[in-house]
């Protein structure tokens, strides 16, 4: 700052108007003014001492963060130029009265301001510019009345446009402020402190969390202060906030700035974000305003980033966008606690879920957790190994996370169902889950078939950044048939079937029927033993099942020449008609004729002959009376009495038993029906002679 008027450098107790009142008397003087020599008159006319002008104090607080340096103009004469930011100008005498101030740009005519100021005898006026440039403000700021020998007189300046409403307080951010509720534009009175040195700490109004504190700074007796607060918090412009302290007393430019503490290190939050929304882009995340995650795309764990703790505002975006805002959301995180933030549902329903992650391993063991994150899947069960056994994580819905389970270090094929269920909806290849690892399973993608996003789970490793993945691999889907087991093996024991090695079959006694079972297509072996026991294998025999094909296999003959027959199966229905076929698994009649009610009517089986088995027959519904003749002979070997057959059902007739008069197993006809499970039946009852 420069002021204009160098000769108060020269007679520090002199002011301008002093000076120029001076000057005029002077050159009256030397033009002949009428003077006495002992004091003579003054220009009005009266005769005395010397006019002393009546004056007050002004100075100029330039608080106004992005305007120029200005100069100060007083009554139409600059009396302070250049004068910078975050600077005082010092108190200058003016003539009292109301006076006419003018700021404009350093070195520029420019009206910043203009407007009237009212000066009192006596009075120490500070005229503060505030706010920015393009709505500059003027305040006029009074003095006390007279300074106190033994207290210090501080006040307080709010300055600071984006700055909330504050308290000002000493060393405790929860004691009583000083100067309460000061909004911004707002001045303070003087208030009386003791001598000393004082910690001022800012907090929001009302409030006892401090904004902002300061070291240590002395007030002194004696001594008036004013206090601004001034800058902004906006961390996008250059312009710090801060606080200044100018002394009011002498010539009122003097100022120390109050030093911010160095604040304690921030309590932090882990926090990793993923993106599971199936059809959404690559997207930024956003922090407080800032961009903390770039470029995330879908499937993927940004890994794990420190974060304060406290609330946080999070934004997520399309990728290199600031719109769509399609998550905004506020996150509460706790001290020393880690976090995942989940971004699931489809784009147009996107939403966050926020799980508390447990990354302390447990000694010798895994750690696995489940995220469903697949919008059209049902609530599951994950099952280790068998769809059939205790889930180990169960009832998990979309939206939810299961709490971590411990498991045995090892591998695991894990199998999905629904929340339940036994049926198995997706079977995974082996997993090795390692000792001390921590894991978070994440079902993604969606189950439907017409969109590109299949679904899939994927194992992230919580330990360490937190990113690393591995995608479980589904098991080759096997394409399987329905087959079911006879046993007509008129004098075999109750029996056990396996499969490929395996009892598909267990304890089934003679003349019933196994039900349909799924068993894979292909060549399979199949061995039948009493059950319970692996020897003697009574029949050991290859099937070649083909996909799309169901099947019967009947057990036919005497044990001691047992065999199997392989029949195909045609279970879909007719919806108006019966459908019928007979099997001869009888291994002592001769061929037969299966006729209706007459034996000498023609044949709807004709020439059966022992292991024959017909084709299907369609049918009307109704009553049925069936007779066995010899194949090609019209005289009954056995007539049955009436037997009711639906529309829409499918029937296989076997013939079982022995004609032999000499053995237990009767020669019997059984109906069973191939519709449901393949093991309902119904026995046709045989006329009496």
């Amino acid at each position: 700052m420069n002021n204009k008027y160098t000769l108060w450098k020269k007679l520090p107790q002199m002011s301008l108007w002093a000076f120029v009142l001076i000057a005029s008397l002077f050159f009256a003087a030397c033009s002949g003014g009428e003077g006495t020599g002992d004091g003579g008159t003054t220009p009005d006319g009266e005769t005395g001492e010397k006019v002393s002008q009546k004056v007050g104090y002004l100075r100029v607080s330039h608080m106004s963060y992005d305007a120029p340096a200005v100069d100060i103009s007083v009554d139409g004469t600059v009396v302070v130029e250049g004068l910078k930011y975050g600077e005082s100008s010092a108190f200058l005498e003016v003539p009292m009265g109301e006076r006419t101030l003018l700021i404009t740009p350093a070195g520029k005519t420019d009206k910043l301001y203009e407007d009237k100021a009212d000066v009192s005898e006596g009075a120490r006026l500070t005229v503060m510019a505030y706010d920015k440039a393009e709505s500059l403000k003027v305040k006029v700021l009074s003095g006390p009345a007279e300074q106190m020998a033994d207290k210090a007189l501080v006040r307080f300046v709010h300055a600071s446009p984006d700055a909330p409403k504050v308290d000002i307080k000493a060393g405790d951010p929860e004691s009583t402020a000083i100067f309460g509720g000061a909004s911004f534009g707002d001045v303070t009175e003087y208030k009386a402190v003791d001598e000393a040195e004082y910690e001022f700490v800012v907090t929001a109004a009302g409030d006892t969390k401090a904004v902002i504190s300061f070291e240590k700074a002395k007030l002194e007796k004696g001594k008036r202060y004013t206090v601004f607060a001034r800058g902004t918090f906006d961390a996008q412009d250059s312009v710090d906030f801060g606080v200044r302290v100018f002394v009011d007393n002498d010539e009122g430019k003097t100022f120390l700035d109050l030093k911010a503490k160095t604040p304690a290190p921030a309590e932090m939050s882990k926090v990793r974000v993923f993106h599971m929304s199936y059809d959404a882009p690559n997207v930024d995340v956003s922090v407080d305003g800032n961009v903390a995650i770039s470029d995330l795309g879908f499937g993927m764990s940004s890994g794990y980033a420190e974060l304060p703790s406290g609330e946080r505002a999070v934004k997520v975006t399309p990728t290199g966008k600031t719109e769509p805002v399609v998550i905004d959301a506020k996150l509460n995180l706790e001290a020393k606690k880690d976090y995942s933030v989940f971004a699931i549902g489809a784009l147009k329903d996107i939403k966050p879920l926020v799980v508390v992650d447990e990354r302390a391993p447990a000694a010798g063991k895994a750690k696995i957790r489940l995220v469903h994150a697949a919008p059209d899947a049902p609530a599951v069960d994950v099952k280790a190994g068998d769809p059939t056994a205790s889930a180990a994580i169960g009832n998990i819905a979309f939206g939810k996370a299961s709490d971590y389970i411990e498991l045995d270090p090892g591998e695991y094929s894990f199998v999905v169902t629904a929340a339940g269920d036994t049926k198995a909806v997706v079977t995974f290849e082996k997993v090795k889950l390692e000792a001390d690892k921590i894991y978070t399973a994440v079902a993604h993608g969606t189950l439907d078939g017409q969109d590109s996003y299949d679904f899939g789970v994927r194992v992230f490793v919580d330990n360490e950044e937190g990113k690393t993945f591995l995608d479980l691999k589904a098991v080759a889907e096997t394409k399987k048939v329905s087959v079911r087991v006879i046993h007509t093996s008129h004098d075999a024991p109750n029996v056990d079937v396996s499969v490929d090695g395996s009892v598909a079959i267990g304890d089934l006694g003679y003349g019933t029927s196994s039900g349909y079972a799924m068993l894979p297509v292909g060549e399979r072996v199949v061995k039948v033993t009493p059950t319970g026991k692996t020897e003697p294998v009574v029949i050991d025999a290859k099937l070649t099942l083909e996909e799309g094909k169901e099947y019967t296999v009947l057990a036919v003959g005497e044990l001691s020449s047992i065999a199997p027959v392989v029949v195909e199966d045609e279970r879909a229905p007719s919806a108006d008609k019966v459908k019928i076929r007979f099997v001869h698994a009888s291994p002592d009649a001769p061929a037969v004729d299966i006729k209706v009610a007459d034996p000498a009517s023609n044949a709807v089986f004709a020439n059966a002959k022992f292991k024959d088995a017909t084709k299907y027959i369609e049918v009307d519904e109704g009553e049925y009376e069936f007779v066995v003749t010899a194949a090609g002979d019209t005289k009954t070997v056995i007539s049955f009495d009436k037997i009711k057959l639906e529309k829409g059902k499918v029937y296989t007739v076997v013939a079982h038993g022995t004609l032999d008069a000499n053995d237990n197993y009767n020669f019997g006809v059984r109906a069973f029906i191939d519709n449901g499970d393949g093991k309902t039946y119904a026995d046709l009852n045989a006329k009496s002679n």
